[in-house]
């Protein structure tokens, strides 16, 4: 024990530049290591508050630099393990949520938009007939005309 606190002495003594050098490259090395399993974690959670909460004002830099990782990493690996991409998730997440309240609300088509997190009703209306092939309003009329045909 003497011995060794002599020898870290006579290195520190003799080379502190080469020893303090060596010691920030080590510590370093271990703030790069990167835990592909805690990354994993951090997207799954975010995807489930995405799916949970599709109306809140979503930004893939703050999501990627809350999971501690690079914006393009964060898509790459969102991308190979979701199978689609987070904007696409948002995206999907919303008009689901918009159908849900066509479905069974009497909300105008306006506030609608506004509650699925649009901030741009015309936006929303584009967005909503692309991904269904219908407007929010023929969505509207056909799920209850099903409803109605259901309950007969």
């Amino acid at each position: 024990s003497f011995v060794s606190k002599s020898l870290e002495y006579n290195q520190l003594r003799y080379c502190p530049i080469e020893v303090i050098f060596l010691q920030f490259v080590k510590i370093w090395k271990k703030s790069m290591t990167f835990d592909v399993s805690d990354c994993t974690s951090h997207l799954n959670n975010a995807r489930r508050r995405i799916l949970e909460s599709p109306q809140l004002d979503w930004n893939v830099d703050d999501i990627a630099r809350n999971a501690g990782i690079s914006k393009s990493y964060f898509q790459r690996l969102y991308r190979e393990i979701f199978k689609t991409s987070c904007m696409e998730d948002i995206i999907n997440a919303r008009i689901d949520r918009a159908k849900r309240l066509l479905e069974n609300t009497e909300m105008q088509i306006g506030d609608i938009a506004i509650e699925c997190g649009y901030s741009n009703g015309s936006h929303f209306m584009r967005q909503f007939r692309q991904k269904t092939g219908v407007t929010a309003m023929e969505y509207r009329k056909v799920s209850r005309e099903n409803t109605n045909s259901e309950n007969k």
